[in-house]
Parts: structure tokens; C-alpha cells; sequence
């Protein structure tokens, strides 16, 4: 039985789009009133200030030009940018080979330890996300992920998840998190990152389980090495995945082609390598000093890696054809990428003038007082769970939820701690879920992944995420947190 081809993502996505303009007919209009705080310069929700509006509907002829608008809209655009220009100063430093010279240190370091690689990353990654924030973290690395990947025959999935469930994985438990935790800490009046010894605790019980499931993964994926004992067995397992019996008979193919560029290159990195290496940490170190201590955003972090693709480039003795060439090189396959971050931003801007996102966060919020009080903190955390799918922005459903789960809270008698994180969890725990994801979908553009594919591969890990929110919001609830 022949089944038919997935959907591409384009078609996906504009269907979602449909479905937003159709509900701006079903679901009622309505706004909160909001104030800007002098102080901190954050837009707040007034508490008891919803009021239903008598915006129209958007029609669906609008679609075209609602495309467009949120292509060119700031914040789409300069996301956009931020791919293209990623992707540029990236080509340049995936041909330099660093990355393959490494690898090719590292698995004969780790001989049949290989696996050690992902619970690795997935620290490395959940810090920048706890401490940072950062997930947008997430497209900076996926070329270097995919690249590790392949080179220690583990699929695509497995490649982009070591980088994209750590950085998230850590937003999530958002330990020193500024734009959830700590939005929200501040909103509901608590001492800033307070709390945080559940929340390492958290960190810890996501981490294991997230390692866990994608050793899991990868050993399901990549038979052909789990029971090779040498460096040289290796070498050949990883030919021998992708059907070459011999040196010889490698193709022309990427996947080959850069197995082939580690055997035969130098395993010692050359002097431009090295201070290909040596830049690329020194952009790496200024970036999380400046979003740490400078508050970087988007425009400052894709003006470093601007920079840094240019210098990269003299550093490896090219001309400024070559560099130019490298940098068209990376945009274009950064193209399909751009495309789908606009029309996944398009559902936003629909709901957005429809304004029925105050009203969609309105009945799921309000109604919670109505559940039984030992369901109550439950509520909140599946309520932000569903929300989030809506808004994937962390500040932005702080800004939004916080102002009116904090009075709601001391009528509840709920602790405000622990409806920070029933929040955070809500918010964290299905991030890279959402199609409307600015971030999840740069990341499977880049990847060249569909999202049908991804959602099949993070689901179990979803449902695993869902069971330790739950106990976490539980347990938070039984001790007072």
C-alpha cells in the first residue's frame, strides 16, 4: 500500500493560517488593557481589565498582503537577517574543516565512547539556556551539530536535538532564565531567581532523561558502530553506513565527501585552522558577555557574526571574491529558511488583528478558579502549556499571563512561587513544539528537516517532559514551594 507524500512545510504552514483567519470568525474579539512600566520599560497587563472588542474578522483575501507585512514586520526581519547572515559567516567556517579535524580527534579520543557526545552537548547547551536564554542559540549551531553528527553516524535528528532540547531543555528549567523566570519573578513581586534549588533540581531530572532518550535514539539509528572497539573500525563503520565497502568507492555526495575529508586530511589543525578556532571562540565568548552584561539582542549578535565571517575568511587566506562567494553560498541555502519563519510568524500577526489572543488567554486563565482546589496549579501549568503554542515568545506570555495569575493566585491561594513555575514549565516544556516557532523552524529549515517528521520524533520525549511537569507542579504544590 503506497501512501502519499507529506505535505511541504509551506503548505502546512499556510493552512495554519487559514485555521487563524477562520477563528477570528468563531472566537470573540477582545483585548486587556496594558501599561508600560517607566522603570523596567516592560508592557504589562492590567488585571480585570478584559473587555470584549467589536474588531471584524480577517478575511481570507488578506492573507496575501498579511504575508508580506510580517515578512518586512521589525522583529520578522531582523530574524530573518539573522539567518541569512548566520549562514553566511557559517559557510565560511565549515569550509575551513575545523569542525571535521576535531571530530575526527574526538571519536578517536572516545574510540567506542562515542555516545558521551550527546549528554555533552545537552550540558553545554541547557547552560546557555538557563543562564542566557538563549535559544535562538539553537540555529547558531545546528551546522556544527549536523556535521558531529554525521561524522559519528548518528541521523540529522539526533544532530540538531544535542543542540536545540539542551538549549531548550535548559530555558525550561530557566534557573537564572531573565526572559521567563525572570519577567515573571518580577511581575509577581518575588526576590529575582528565587527558588532556584527546585529548579536546579529540575535541570537535573530533564537533563538525565533528555540524554536518556536520544543515546537511546542514536543507538537505534547507527547499528553499524555499536560494536566497534578501534579508531580504524570506525573509520570503516562509517563508510560502510553509507554502502562503501573501501576508500575507493567513495561518491561524490556530501555525506561521503566529508568522511572522506577527515581520512584524508591532517588529524593536526593547520595554523589557519587554529586561528579559525581561536576567532571563532573569541566571537563566542563576546557574544555571551554581551547578552549577559551589554543586554544583545538579535541586531548586535548578527553584526558579531558579520564581522566574524569576514575575519574568519582573511584568517584563512581568502580573497574578497571568495569570501563574497562563501557568504552568497550560505544565504542560499538559508533561502527556504527565511520563507518559513515569515509564514510562521503570519498566524501571529492573523490572531494578533483578530485580536482574539487576549480572548483565547482570557477563557483558558479565568476559568482556573472554576477547577477543584488540589487541580488548580495543574491548571495553570496545562493552561500555559496550551498557550504557548499560541505565543512562543517567553516575555511576551510573561508580560501577558503573570499580571493576572499573581492576584489570582492570592484569592487561590496558590504560592506565587509556584505559579512562576507552573508558568515556566507551561511555557518551557513545549517550546520546540509550536509550528508558529520563529526558532524550531529556522532550525529544521537549516536542517533541511520537515516538521511532520520532527513533531513523529519528539513526541515520546514531549510526553516524558508533560509526566515530570506534572509531578514537579505537584510536589511544588504539596510543600508550599
Amino acid at each position: 500500500m503506497k501512501f502519499k507524500k507529506a505535505p511541504h512545510i509551506f503548505v502546512i504552514l499556510i493552512c495554519i493560517i487559514l485555521f487563524a483567519c477562520l477563528l477570528t470568525y468563531w472566537v470573540p474579539s477582545g483585548q486587556y488593557e496594558r501599561l508600560k512600566d517607566i522603570d523596567t520599560g516592560q508592557t504589562r497587563v492590567i488585571p480585570n481589565s478584559f473587555h470584549y472588542t467589536e474588531i471584524p474578522p480577517v478575511p481570507l483575501w488578506k492573507i496575501p498582503s498579511h504575508i508580506f507585512n510580517t515578512l518586512v514586520s521589525t522583529n520578522v526581519a531582523q530574524m530573518i537577517f539573522f539567518v541569512l547572515i548566520i549562514g553566511g559567516a557559517f559557510e565560511i567556517f565549515l569550509i575551513s574543516e575545523c569542525i571535521e579535524v576535531i571530530s575526527y580527534r574526538m571519536i578517536a579520543s572516545l574510540k567506542t565512547k562515542r555516545f558521551l557526545v550527546i549528554p555533552l552537548f545537552l550540558t553545554f547547551f541547557s547552560i546557555i539556556g538557563f543562564s542566557m536564554g538563549l535559544t535562538t542559540a539553537s540555529i547558531i549551531f545546528v551546522p556544527i551539530g549536523l556535521t558531529l553528527s554525521k561524522l559519528l553516524s548518528f541521523d540529522d535528528l539526533t544532530g540538531i536535538s544535542m543542540i536545540m532540547m539542551g538549549t531548550n531543555l535548559g530555558f525550561a528549567a530557566g534557573i537564572f532564565n531573565p526572559f521567563s523566570v525572570g519577567i515573571a519573578q518580577t511581575i509577581a513581586e518575588l526576590p529575582l531567581f528565587s527558588g532556584s534549588s527546585l529548579r536546579i533540581f529540575l535541570w537535573l531530572v530533564l537533563l538525565f532523561t533528555t540524554s536518556f532518550m536520544l543515546i537511546k535514539h542514536a543507538k537505534k539509528v547507527s547499528p553499524a558502530l555499536q560494536t566497534t572497539h578501534s579508531f580504524g573500525a570506525v573509520n570503516n563503520a562509517l563508510l560502510n553506513a553509507h554502502g562503501v565497502n573501501s576508500i575507493k568507492a567513495v561518491g561524490t555526495g556530501e555525506d561521503i565527501q566529508s568522511i572522506r575529508n577527515i581520512q584524508s586530511a591532517s588529524h593536526e589543525l593547520s595554523l589557519h585552522q587554529k586561528r579559525t578556532l581561536f576567532g571563532f571562540c573569541l566571537l563566542w565568548g563576546m557574544i555571551m558577555i554581551g547578552v549577559t552584561k551589554w543586554q544583545w539582542g538579535i541586531p548586535q549578535i548578527a553584526t558579531a557574526f558579520m564581522i566574524f565571517g569576514v575575519v574568519i575568511g582573511l584568517l584563512m587566506g581568502y580573497d574578497s571574491t571568495k569570501i563574497s562567494e562563501c557568504y552568497v553560498t550560505g544565504f542560499k541555502k538559508m533561502t527556504k529558511g527565511i520563507m518559513i519563519i515569515g509564514l510562521a510568524a503570519t498566524t501571529r500577526t492573523v490572531l494578533t488583528e483578530g485580536q482574539i489572543l487576549d480572548t483565547l488567554a482570557h477563557a483558558l486563565i479565568e476559568n482556573i478558579q472554576f477547577l477543584p482546589q488540589w487541580i488548580q496549579l495543574l491548571g495553570v501549568f496545562y493552561s500555559n502549556c496550551l498557550l504557548n503554542l499560541l505565543i512562543t515568545s517567553g516575555s511576551g506570555q510573561a508580560a501577558l499571563v503573570m499580571p493576572i495569575l499573581t492576584p489570582l493566585s492570592d484569592v487561590l491561594g496558590l504560592t506565587r512561587q509556584a505559579v512562576v513555575l507552573a508558568f515556566q514549565l507551561g511555557d518551557g516544556l513545549t517550546n520546540i513544539t509550536s509550528p508558529l516557532s520563529t526558532t524550531l523552524m529556522g532550525v529544521l529549515a537549516v536542517s533541511n528537516i520537515q516538521y511532520n517528521r520532527w513533531l513523529k520524533f519528539y513526541m515520546p520525549f514531549l510526553s516524558v517532559y508533560i509526566l515530570i511537569g506534572t509531578f514537579f507542579i505537584i510536589f511544588a504544590g504539596l510543600i508550599g514551594y
